[in-house]
């Protein structure tokens, strides 16, 4: 019997032993991996960061132009007219055309009509100011748009660009914004949807008239038209990762002006 209990113990003893090895084993193995893992890890988060860099600092507006400056508005409106009649002062009014010369009266004329329109008064935005806030119910986008069309501009909302027309100027107005933000949902706009613009100084409503896929070189939209037309653009494919090569292009007319 004493010789049992000791093969025993001796048996007991050794797989103790062994188990203590393995533990032992399985420590080391998980202490020499931390540094791997946490490497590993580091390299996943600056990839990520790295790619949304990329995506971010890509560049969305193609028509660049002296980025970073305040930019003088234009507040002369197209097709001014500056010949509207109004009445002269001082002017003789025959009140009976029966009488004669020597009875005809001068009376007082009115005071003159000013029948010129209002002149529309575009305010002055410095870069990274607000200019007002865009928004297309049809697809549930609602976002404010600063002068500027920079990353800065962008990561507020969506970006004017300086080179171009303000609303109520009858020329082309152009706003960018990113893809996977505040126009992602652009993808989905049809034509006949409707956007208000509702600026610091009045409110504007334009109908989507043309959708365009454009190269990333074509800069061909930014130029100027011969009417009142809010283009806004963003990077595509909607679902491209890193830098797209296109650009999803959005043409809308002004509500009660567009081409028959």
């Amino acid at each position: 019997i004493s010789s049992v209990k000791i093969f025993n113990m001796k048996q007991s003893k050794a797989s103790q032993n062994k188990k203590n090895m393995s533990q032992t084993f399985v420590n080391a193995l998980l202490l020499s991996s931390i540094p791997y893992v946490l490497f590993l890890i580091g390299l996943t988060v600056l990839s990520l960061g790295f790619f949304r860099y990329v995506e971010n600092e890509s560049v969305l507006s193609l028509f660049l132009d002296d980025r970073g400056r305040a930019v003088s508005i234009n507040t002369d409106l197209p097709n001014w007219n500056e010949n509207l009649p109004s009445n002269t002062p001082g002017s003789v009014i025959l009140t009976n055309p029966t009488k004669a010369p020597d009875d005809i009266e001068p009376m007082q004329s009115p005071e003159p009509v000013n029948t010129e329109p209002a002149r529309l008064i575009v305010p002055f935005y410095y870069i990274g100011d607000e200019i007002g806030t865009l928004t297309i119910p049809s697809v549930n986008v609602e976002v404010k748009v600063f002068q500027g069309d920079r990353e800065a501009e962008f990561r507020l909302g969506a970006g004017h660009y300086p080179g171009s027309y303000f609303p109520g100027q009858g020329n082309n107005i152009l706003i960018a914004a990113h893809r996977t933000t505040y126009f992602k949902n652009l993808e989905t706009l049809e034509v006949g949807d409707s956007i208000e613009f509702n600026t610091t100084y009045g409110i504007y409503n334009y109908i989507v008239e043309e959708i365009r896929i454009i190269d990333g070189n074509d800069n061909s939209v930014a130029g100027e038209t011969d009417r009142e037309q809010l283009t806004l653009y963003t990077c595509y494919p909607f679902n491209y990762f890193g830098n797209a090569p296109n650009r999803f292009v959005v043409i809308a007319g002004l509500e009660g002006n567009q081409d028959e």
